[in-house]
């Protein structure tokens, strides 16, 4: 991999920091990581965070009723996305396919739809191929700096600079 000089940093899209710069944080949980033997787990932030006092304290929700409402949602996400169906074609070759698929419907609402069901809406299929587009996008950054993937790197460069085996652009727009 190659190693550059950090210019700074910033919280991911969407992240919900309800305030707390990124450079707080992040010293925080460096102290964390020093405390505790240069590793960090969720359970040494979270207990960490619990004093009123600490930078990350108002990341979390404390309030156990809307904190166990959020995390039944997370729960019914996951069930949501663990689902999957098994095909077997014609020629004994087995294929899984999640079950229900993310999207935004017409009320700007997120929803799941079953995977078939939203391949068939083009407005839904769009954004399924959007997402398929933007996972492969940030993927490939993760990676590209990984000698041993450079072949399969390349490759995914040059299928989101062209179109998907349909035919329909990879490119958005």
């Amino acid at each position: 991999m190659r190693h550059g000089k950090v210019t700074g940093c910033l919280w991911a899209p969407g992240f919900p920091n309800r305030g707390v710069k990124v450079e707080d944080a992040l010293a925080a949980l460096e102290t964390i990581r020093e405390r505790d033997g240069c590793e960090l787990t969720p359970e040494s932030v979270v207990d960490s965070a619990r004093a009123k006092h600490s930078v990350l304290h108002p990341i979390f929700e404390w309030d156990d009723t809307e904190a166990s409402r959020r995390f039944r949602l997370d729960q019914a996400r996951l069930l949501l996305r663990s689902y999957t169906i098994v095909y077997e074609t014609k020629r004994d070759t087995v294929i899984e396919v999640r079950g229900f698929q993310q999207v935004t419907n017409q009320r700007h609402e997120h929803v799941y739809v079953p995977t078939l069901d939203a391949l068939r809406v083009p407005e839904y299929r769009d954004q399924i191929l959007e997402a398929a587009r933007r996972e492969l996008e940030t993927w490939t950054r993760k990676y590209e700096d990984y000698h041993a993937l450079a072949a399969v790197v390349a490759g995914v460069k040059r299928l989101l600079g062209g179109t998907f085996p349909d035919g329909s652009g990879a490119r958005a727009g």
